[in-house]
């Protein structure tokens, strides 16, 4: 069953659908879309794009990828019979989303991903989409655990994850620490917290470390 989209109102001549699992802007037809890519690119003097034809929507969308080359990239997510090129349906195509789920719970990116098991990043894309990005979600749609095997292999999953976690923590941490910097050549110093930055001549800075020595103080009697 194809998935709805609504089409709303054009805005520039183009008819446009609200949404794709992609996220890319969806156009009604290949018509719509190349008038669309015509008028921006003269209007805003860009390079020229090409269309295809959505593998997840009824739409068509836009890209900078010539068409060969597009569609020897998109290739990647059929697997070969014979002479004939099959796609990844059924237990196949879930075996590949919870390996792809599998792999990214680990800790690996989309591009990692791709290459591990072969597939289209926007493949690898739209999978780690249709979970929201929920962890719990991801979970309930894993197969259940009946081995020991199976047991390790989360254990390493989760394991990997906590990591991520606890270095997005300390990457936090540090974005959100005072940091002062020498600047000027030595003449001033820079003081920067959370990217807001000030810089200040020496001068001023002593001046700046009486002042608020002063008003510690006073804080604290």
């Amino acid at each position: 069953m194809e998935p709805e989209s609504v089409i709303l109102q054009p805005t520039n001549g183009a008819a446009i659908l609200s949404s794709c699992p992609t996220t890319k802007k969806v156009f009604i037809s290949e018509v719509d879309a190349l008038q669309f890519e015509a008028r921006n690119r003269e209007k805003y003097q860009l390079a020229k794009q090409h269309t295809y034809k959505c593998e997840d929507c009824i739409g068509w969308h836009l890209t900078a990828v010539p068409a060969d080359a597009f569609r020897l990239a998109k290739s990647h997510i059929y697997e070969s019979s014979g002479t004939t090129a099959q796609r990844v349906t059924g237990s196949a195509k879930d075996e590949r989303n919870r390996k792809i789920l599998d792999l990214y719970t680990a800790g690996k990116n989309r591009h990692q991903i791709a290459d591990e098991i072969d597939c289209n990043y926007q493949t690898v894309c739209t999978v780690l989409k249709s979970f929201d990005g929920d962890p719990v979600k991801r979970a309930a749609k894993r197969q259940s655990l009946s081995t020991l095997d199976d047991v390790a292999e989360q254990k390493k999953a989760l394991l990997a994850q906590l990591e991520k976690l606890s270095q997005t923590e300390q990457q936090i941490i540090e974005r959100k620490a005072l940091k002062l910097l020498l600047c000027w050549e030595g003449q001033g110093i820079l003081i920067e917290k959370e990217g807001n930055r000030f810089a200040l001549a020496l001068p001023d800075c002593q001046e700046l470390v009486e002042k608020l020595a002063a008003m510690l103080r006073k804080i604290g009697s």
